[in-house]
């Protein structure tokens, strides 16, 4: 997402306790905040197309993100045996892609993932 200063969100990231993953979908551009909780990573993400930018909140296990992080490697072989339901992506808004700013992000964060803080 070169629209904006992704240095800025990645110093908001920081002060809020956030991690910031770049492109976190293989072949998609954009940026997802994620929250880690004790069971679950609650996280909202932003996917940067042609004219729009999708804005969409999922919830992970923290067992299947550490799986995916540290052993991707073993994956495919490991989820033969584990049984685990795969995240589901909510589309929560679209942003004309001309329009998203800083600020912008940084709302849609604070209602989304920062709320109960």
């Amino acid at each position: 997402m070169s629209d904006f200063d992704v240095s800025r969100l990645e110093e908001f990231a920081r002060q809020k306790g956030l991690i910031l993953s770049q492109d976190p979908f293989h072949g998609s551009q954009g940026l997802e905040f994620r929250r880690r909780g004790p069971k679950h990573t609650r996280c909202v993400g932003f996917l940067t197309g042609k004219d729009v930018v999708e804005v969409y909140e999922r919830t992970l296990d923290n067992r299947d993100l550490f799986l995916h992080e540290r052993l991707w490697f073993l994956e495919p072989i490991l989820r033969l045996f584990l049984k685990t339901k795969p995240a589901e992506m909510q589309k929560i808004g679209e942003i004309e892609r001309s329009s998203v700013s800083y600020h912008g992000i940084a709302e849609v964060l604070r209602e989304r993932l920062l709320n109960d803080t």
